[in-house]
């Protein structure tokens, strides 16, 4: 039990007749033995139990649980059981010590009668107002779910209400579960694309649309709340599994030349997770809690994937991640022990998150990457008050977005165009123009002698890095 978060599943056992009751004590043991020990008191700990009202009619179990409740405080610790109604806890004298010793009473929707009986049986100890706010608890699902929290010091009404996606994500419910999984079987599609195409179905959009959508990934037009949820599952997936990372990497070329290819750029897509890609993680990447680590893992897959080629590569960072500064610990300490790597990789430095406050970091982390080259990208309509930073780094590439040149008979655009080909020749920099999707765009591109490279789906297909 040294892991931070430990299931134990016993349902199987209750068939097990006399084998029963010697496995619950064993586990009970080594619970309490886990639980009381001394040197484990520094940090806090919390034990539960789900349908606990399938083990309350073993002794074994109910005098472990009764001694854990009444101790576990001062141990720093919490103790919590889950039970189907409140009249569970008062089959004999110790369950009922459960309830009386638990500070935390949380009511989910109870039959109106059971809760009248337990008053009158004299169960449960509450004034007539609490117990019409006990009886007044609702649940409607997909839309909302109420509970009523009491404590010895409060008590207090709260509903949950959740979007779309995380009710498909989290239910329990049996109609919901065998809806999701006709649907896989129909469309022969995963749980997760189902349970997306289910919360876009929700949301409004016809089956077809919505069954495209989830195929696609398509999260932008959906609730930011349920791109959250679903990120951080994703992210979580990612952390847990490095190996659901695939690397695909796309060339840039020279443009005088197409067949020469100036470097490779990678791009991350996350394996059996369909229904969204790394690059919505990175959409949401401020308001979900295990960015930093889900970031971490993937550049250090993709760095093992390109450690032994010969070709360069080009790998776009989060300014979240890089002002953050593990990720630069993380790829600096990778590139020192891989010799392979030095002078070639380039990392990627988004300018439309940029802020004056981020400056210093940014300038900070390009100081310490002395082994590998440094490019910012974005640079596009969007980024026009950020164009200063650009003079403000030393970088050996600048990425430049279709927006820029597509536009460039405009005089803001054109000035804005000057000055990067004056950045160029001053400070010997690169300009690439990325999201190349025709040969129209290219002929635009004559007239620009200062940018040397291209890249974009137009110009070369993706391929997996193996």
């Amino acid at each position: 039990m040294e892991k931070d978060y430990v299931v134990l599943e016993v349902e199987g056992l209750r068939n097990k007749g006399d084998m029963y009751p010697i496995v619950m004590m064993t586990l009970a043991n080594q619970v309490s033995s886990e639980f009381f020990k001394t040197e484990n008191r520094t940090y806090k700990k919390m034990f539960g139990i789900d349908e606990a009202w399938m083990v309350f009619d073993n002794e074994i179990v109910v005098k472990f649980l009764e001694a854990l409740y009444r101790k576990i405080r001062k141990c720093n610790g919490i103790a919590s059981t889950i039970v189907q109604g409140v009249d569970d806890y008062f089959k004999n004298r110790s369950t009922a010590a459960l309830y009386d010793n638990a500070n935390w009473k949380w009511n989910l929707m109870q039959e109106a009668a059971s809760i009248s009986k337990a008053k009158a049986n004299g169960n449960i100890n509450i004034t007539l107002f609490e117990e019409r706010l006990m009886k007044s608890i609702k649940n409607h699902p997909p839309q909302f779910g109420d509970s009523y929290i009491r404590s010895s010091e409060t008590s207090i009404v709260v509903r949950l209400k959740t979007d779309p996606l995380s009710h498909w994500t989290y239910t329990n419910s049996p109609k919901d579960i065998a809806k999701v999984t006709s649907i896989m079987k129909k469309e022969n599609i995963d749980g997760q694309v189902a349970r997306l195409y289910l919360a876009l179905q929700f949301d409004g959009h016809s089956d077809e649309v919505a069954l495209r959508m989830a195929k696609n990934g398509q999260l932008k037009d959906i609730d930011l709340a349920q791109k959250i949820a679903f990120s951080e599952l994703a992210a979580a997936l990612v952390i847990k599994e490095p190996n659901s990372i695939k690397v695909y990497s796309r060339a840039m070329v020279s443009k005088a030349n197409r067949d020469e290819v100036f470097c490779y750029e990678v791009y991350p897509h996350i394996q059996n997770q369909n229904s969204i890609s790394y690059r919505d993680i990175e959409k949401v990447k401020d308001d979900i809690s295990n960015f930093i680590e889900c970031e971490i893992a993937v550049i250090t897959q993709i760095l093992h994937k390109i450690a032994n080629r010969k070709s360069k590569y080009a790998i776009a960072l989060s300014l979240k991640g890089l002002i953050h500064g593990a990720i630069i610990e993380a790829i600096v300490d990778f590139v020192e022990q891989n010799e392979k790597l030095r002078n070639r990789l380039i990392l990627e430095i988004p300018l439309t998150d940029m802020d004056p406050k981020d400056e210093p970091f940014v300038k900070d982390a390009i100081d310490r990457f002395k082994a590998v080259d440094i490019g910012i990208s974005n640079v596009g309509l969007k980024s026009t008050s950020r164009i200063a930073y650009v003079y403000s780094f030393d970088l050996d590439y600048i990425k430049i977005s279709k927006s820029l040149f597509q536009d460039s008979k405009d005089e803001v655009t054109k000035s804005i165009l000057v000055g990067l080909a004056h950045i160029s020749r001053s400070k010997n920099t690169s300009l690439i123009a990325s999201d190349i999707s025709s040969e129209d765009i290219i002929e635009i591109l004559e007239d620009h002698p200062e940018i040397k490279y291209l890249q974009g789906f137009h110009i070369s297909d993706q391929e997996q890095v193996h």
